[in-house]
């Protein structure tokens, strides 16, 4: 775990960009799953252990450039497209991350079609957890361990 935790913070040092580099980004904080047999059977086994390393970890928005709005666990409710499946399935950006969808004046979320009456009330929620969020900052995003 503690490469793991290492690699996922300290991605451009030079260990890091070697790592990158042989196996390919997932996301902004590791990398792919190694499927080769002919790797170091090091990484591999490190890697094996990264998705019980994100049960245990959140991560701290500051600038918003790494963490995926909603695909990481940056929210204190959870990962957005777990807990609100349905309003993740209405909108549109996917992928984007956090920084493109916060501005001064508030989230910028887009939706696919308007909403219907039923689901007013689960869109009011959304946002009102949404609203917890205090804003960006210029450091950059890190990952913590969950309390």
């Amino acid at each position: 775990m503690k490469w793991l935790w290492k690699y996922s913070t300290e991605q451009n040092q030079l260990w890091g960009r070697v790592i990158k580099f042989k196996h390919e980004q997932m996301d902004n904080w590791m990398t792919k799953e190694v499927t080769s047999l002919y790797v170091v059977r090091l990484w591999k086994f490190i890697r094996v252990l990264w998705s019980e390393m994100q049960e245990h970890s959140k991560i701290k928005v500051s600038n918003g450039n790494k963490t995926s709005f909603w695909n990481d666990k940056w929210h204190e409710v959870g990962i957005l497209k777990v807990v609100f499946p349905d309003i993740y399935n209405l909108t549109n950006h996917h992928l984007k991350i956090v920084a493109e969808m916060w501005s001064a004046q508030g989230w910028n979320v887009s939706f696919r079609r308007q909403m219907n009456d039923w689901e007013i009330n689960r869109v009011a929620d959304f946002f009102n957890t949404l609203n917890q969020f205090s804003g960006l900052q210029t450091r950059e995003d890190t990952l913590m361990v969950a309390k």
